[in-house]
């Protein structure tokens, strides 16, 4: 098994912070036909929480690399959307970058790697899955959701002393979409494939294993700043309907009541400034 195959098995574990991942990288058999799909796409722009108040990396705290480095190393082209296997290449870069540490992973809005850590978490890449016929769809973002989660384990709280929680909250917010678009894509092939119905139900258990993550990141006020937290609000209380309905009923009133809860630490206008959050332009 090759560095980024290592990564990603251990992220369907788990990432560091409670999410319950294992039902992600299990293999799947070939889909055979399927009724047509609803709309699979991410969200749009438009519809996604706004993250220009995120806070970025100061330059005296950068020690991400050069992206001209990265690409030497041999992380894909930036200026296209990634494949899955763009991804594992990336992923197989970083698990080389982690036997000296993490201080050279890159950073959000870092000069020098912010490029590419925006490309990390960009939505376009998901989105050119749309464009193969419904059952490739299904199972691109399904191969998505098999490796994406590495990045969760890579930036995930450690005893290192370097704050990820920044980049940790952009990946999970990106990770909430993947979700979204994957389940409802595999929805309708799964009403008629019973191989593909054991993967929409291994996505169903990831998602909520994600929601449960993400609450307890809201409950962690002293890790992760009210901006970030705002973020993450934003985007569960947007997504949780979708996921909802998706999920049997016990699962789905958990979302619910994760979606709703107040987060430690807000008062109640800062918890509904968290749902009233403008969506990024």
């Amino acid at each position: 098994m090759n560095a980024a195959k290592r990564v990603a098995a251990r992220a369907t574990l788990t990432v560091g912070f409670g999410l319950v991942l294992g039902c992600a990288a299990q293999p799947v058999g070939p889909v055979e036909s399927a009724p047509a799909l609803v709309d699979t796409a991410p969200a749009s722009d438009s519809a996604a929480p706004a993250n220009e108040a995120l806070p970025s990396i100061s330059a005296e705290a950068d020690t991400s690399l050069a992206l001209a480095v990265y690409r030497a190393a041999g992380v894909p082209d930036i200026d296209r959307a990634w494949s899955v296997r763009d991804y594992e290449r990336c992923l197989g870069v970083f698990a080389d970058l982690l036997r000296s540490g993490r201080s050279d992973l890159p950073r959000r809005g870092s000069q020098r790697s912010g490029a590419l850590f925006h490309h990390l978490v960009a939505l376009e890449n998901f989105r050119a899955a749309g464009e193969a016929a419904p059952p490739e769809t299904a199972r691109r973002l399904q191969g998505y959701l098999e490796v994406y989660p590495g990045l969760l384990q890579i930036y995930s709280p450690a005893n290192d002393g370097i704050d990820f929680s920044v980049e940790q909250t952009e990946l999970i917010v990106s990770l909430f979409e993947l979700l979204k678009s994957a389940l409802d894509s595999s929805r309708p092939i799964a009403a008629t494939d019973a191989t593909w119905a054991d993967v929409y139900a291994r996505q169903q258990q990831m998602t909520l294993g994600v929601v449960r993550g993400a609450s307890a990141m809201l409950s962690e006020p002293e890790r992760y700043a009210p901006t970030l937290r705002q973020y993450l609000k934003a985007a569960l209380v947007r997504l949780a309907p979708a996921f909802e309905g998706h999920l049997e009923p016990d699962a789905a009133s958990e979302v619910r009541a994760i979606a709703a809860a107040t987060p430690s630490g807000a008062s109640g206008s800062a918890a509904r400034s968290m749902v009233d959050s403008e969506p990024l332009r």
